[in-house]
């Protein structure tokens, strides 16, 4: 029963399973009805994650390396693995211990316009049909935004299995699990709100108006020609640079006994799982206004940004600017602990209508705590810190 806070530090009943490598796993087990034992509150049904056991892979040893490049960062991410199993005692006694290892560093690039928002030439001070009046009316982004994050993520993770026949019928048991995950995790994004108060055109030449056929007369769209192509001044653009920072643990240590023979099954196991999570996930905002052209056009799988020469050297200067805010969890910590103690036992039948019957039950101490801590830096403090302006 291992439990692990998400990326940003909510605790819930799922499992994470970005906490135990695949390499861990022996078999996957759903049970679509559930038995005495099975937590409450599964609707659908309940999955158990079975771990590799000594003396079912005997004398084993087993180890693994491979890596990947990621295309956007250019940068290598090894995963490497290891397993040892051995037997003792005629096979009656098995050892199991594995490790693994991941690093990755991703990076995303992305782009995308959402709506459409309509306007008017008086707006923009441009007769974009050269009837020398500004009462026509046409669609223009609403927004467009772009964003780069790159993420450096590490997982370490520990296991280990005991078990020991003590009879033909009776096993014991005891098997643990650590795991250490941690992410630095930074992104810029920029929305570029084309719809919001911009007051002008530049270089008016690169204007491309169409109307769009095929419209239901009934829709407001129709015969309203849209701006494929635009370069406009004073756009109001947002910057969002996003950190997050968060190291994640969590230790499972259970114990019990298995009984087997020909008519009865049955196991009683403790078990103790514990996991804790500490992390920022802040956001400084800014907002400064900058000529910006976009395009468009069908069939273009993305819209295209550009900026005038002007706003290019601006764009880039750190000093320019205007903050908004600086606000997110600062030093969140959540912690779940979860003390369990289950029996499960089976009476096999020679019956042919009925073959089996099952009870069990189990006691369950669940404690979570969360302090739900969070950091908000007003723009007048902020400013005078960060060498720009408040907003």
């Amino acid at each position: 029963d291992l439990r692990g806070g998400g990326a940003g530090g909510a605790i819930n009943r799922n499992f994470d399973f970005r906490l135990l490598p695949s390499e861990f796993v022996r078999t996957l087990e759903v049970e679509k009805s559930p038995s005495a034992s099975s937590k409450e509150g599964g609707l659908s049904g309940t999955i158990t994650v079975e771990t590799a056991r000594p003396l079912d892979l005997g004398s084993k040893y087993a180890f693994s390396a491979y890596g990947a490049v990621d295309s956007n960062s250019g940068k290598y991410s090894p995963r490497v693995s290891g397993l040892m199993s051995e037997t003792f005692l005629d096979g009656r006694l098995g050892i199991l211990l594995t490790a693994a290892y991941t690093h990755s560093q991703p990076e995303t690039h992305a782009i995308n316009n959402t709506g459409w928002g309509r306007t008017t030439e008086e707006t923009l001070n441009f007769d974009y049909n050269g009837d020398g009046a500004l009462q026509d009316s046409l669609y223009i982004p609403s927004q467009i935004r772009t964003e780069v994050a790159r993420e450096d993520r590490k997982r370490t993770a520990l296991a280990g299995a005991v078990e020991y026949d003590l009879n033909d019928n009776i096993r014991l048991y005891t098997e643990g699990f650590y795991s250490k995950r941690e992410l630095e995790s930074r992104s810029l994004e920029n929305i570029h709100l084309f719809s919001n108060a911009p007051t002008g055109v530049f270089n008016t030449g690169d204007a491309q108006i169409q109307t769009i056929e095929g419209i239901d007369p009934s829709l407001p769209t129709y015969n309203v020609p849209f701006a494929l192509q635009l370069n406009m001044t004073d756009v109001d653009v947002r910057g969002n640079d996003r950190i997050n920072d968060s190291v994640a643990k969590t230790t499972f240590l259970k114990a019990g006994a298995e009984y087997r023979d020909d008519y009865w099954e049955g196991e009683f196991s403790v078990a103790h799982s514990k996991s804790e999570q500490l992390g920022d996930n802040l956001n400084l905002a800014q907002i400064q206004r900058f000529n910006v052209g976009y395009s468009c056009f069908a069939g273009q799988d993305i819209c295209g940004l550009n900026l005038s020469d002007e706003t290019a050297a601006r764009y880039l200067d750190p000093a320019q600017g205007i903050v908004a805010s600086l606000n997110g969890a600062f030093d969140r910590l959540t912690e779940d602990e979860v003390l369990d103690i289950q029996f499960d036992a089976s009476r096999f039948l020679d019956n042919s209508i009925i073959t089996k019957i099952g009870f069990g039950g189990v006691a369950t101490q669940h404690d979570v705590y969360a302090n739900a801590q969070f950091l908000v830096v007003p723009a007048a403090s902020l400013a005078g810190v960060a060498g720009l302006s408040p907003a």
